[in-house]
């Protein structure tokens, strides 16, 4: 993922071409960044704060992805070619939020500019491609235990840390949560999650933070993600 560290390690013209470009907007916690088909021709960097990506249909919610500062997210249409295929996807902010939005057409200029700026977004792309892919698969064939675990390992990425041997989140997790982000009733998580401790696949900090059993889950969970260090 990118991280604004990185962004600054990047030639002084790319960021002073990024920030002429940028329009600064500000959003508090849970106002609506935009609804489907309202991001059409726009780039947004969040700079500080989170926002989250879902779908809904029939009332029924599925977080996509948490985004932090550094990360890109909108209309990421680099070529203007083929189909023009939109995907229905509520942005909102989860904390207090500021964003750099830039028109599609000055973002894509900048990319051709700039290489290293382009291969940034490419690996950041990337990385998001491959979690997108697990999490798709989870929907549609992984059990409950298996669902959670690798949706606490995607979350921890960007929300998380390596510590003595556990993966342990940085924040609480509501179970209404979890079954936003797995797709499950809070009354199915809550079940898993009380079997998962019962096992010590996870564990509870004093404080309530959840830690995965790293050695625990990739010898007792086969089809749970691996993560491995670049």
């Amino acid at each position: 993922m990118i991280e604004l560290s990185d962004l600054k390690q990047l030639a002084p013209a790319v960021l002073e071409e990024l920030n002429r470009l940028c329009v600064k907007k500000t959003f508090q916690k849970g106002d609506m960044i935009y609804f489907p088909g309202e991001e059409t021709e726009r780039i947004f960097l969040l700079l500080s704060g989170e926002v989250k990506l879902y779908q809904s249909s029939a009332g029924n919610k599925v977080v996509l992805e948490i985004l932090k500062a550094g990360q890109f997210f909108g209309d990421l249409n680099f070529a203007h070619q083929g189909y023009n295929f939109r995907p229905e996807i509520f942005a909102q902010s989860e904390m207090d939020t500021t964003l750099c939005a830039m028109s599609t057409a000055d973002f894509n200029q900048v990319l051709n500019k700039y290489p290293a700026l382009a291969m940034m977004v490419l690996t950041s792309l990337r990385n998001r491609l491959h979690l997108a892919e697990s999490k798709i698969k989870d929907l549609a064939t992984s059990p409950a235990e298996v669902r959670v675990i690798n949706e606490l390992i995607r979350y921890s990425l960007n929300h998380g840390q390596e510590t003595n041997g556990f993966l342990v989140l940085e924040e609480k997790l509501t179970h209404q949560f979890l079954a936003d982000m797995t797709g499950m009733a809070r009354e199915t998580v809550s079940k898993t999650l009380q079997a998962l401790a019962k096992t010590g696949l996870i564990e509870y900090s004093p404080d309530r933070l959840i830690k995965l059993n790293i050695e625990k889950i990739s010898k007792s969970c086969p089809y749970c993600l691996r993560l491995q260090k670049t």
